[in-house]
């Protein structure tokens, strides 16, 4: 709980942070998928090509039987790793 309370600081001070996704991975730790859901949401707003903060999204939405969300964020995922924009990096 100490983690999540640091981390959802740090998102709450700067919301540009990365610390979104660790403090996702707590609270997706810790059972709280709709927190994890609704800190990925908002990060993914902010960055939204982070494939990483997208697969997670997609099993926070899974672990919360949404399994249409889950697919339809999990192929969005899959779409930008196939980007040719990413190939040439």
């Amino acid at each position: 709980a100490a983690e999540i309370d640091r981390l959802a600081l740090e998102v709450a001070t700067d919301p540009g942070s990365k610390a979104f996704m660790p403090l996702a991975e707590e609270y997706g730790k810790a059972g709280m998928w709709g927190e994890a859901a609704a800190v990925l949401e908002d990060g993914l707003k902010v960055y939204p090509q982070f494939i990483t903060a997208m697969v997670a999204l997609g099993r926070a939405y899974d672990q919360l039987n949404q399994p249409i969300k889950a697919a339809a964020v999990l192929e969005e995922a899959v779409k930008l790793m196939r980007s040719p924009a990413l190939e040439a990096l």
